[in-house]
């Protein structure tokens, strides 16, 4: 358990190095990760006023190891 709270303390870490921007809702979303641009597969988009991002590319940019977990 206490393992589980420091990984989650050192992503919520991570993510305050996170800025994710747009000039309004038709532009171009960009996100930074510690000053560097981040690169998508599925762009990231605004909907219903909510700014939606792959989570995926952003934990592997911040070296975590991600594994699909399927429904059996």
């Amino acid at each position: 358990m206490k393992k589980i709270i420091c990984i989650l303390l050192a992503i919520v870490a991570q993510l305050s190095f996170l800025t994710v921007f747009a000039e309004n809702e038709n532009s171009e979303i960009t996100v930074l990760l510690n000053g560097s641009v981040l690169e998508f597969d599925q762009k990231p988009i605004i909907q219903d006023g909510r700014t939606l991002v792959p989570m995926r590319a952003i934990f592997e940019a911040m070296k975590c190891d991600v594994k699909w977990g399927g429904v059996a």
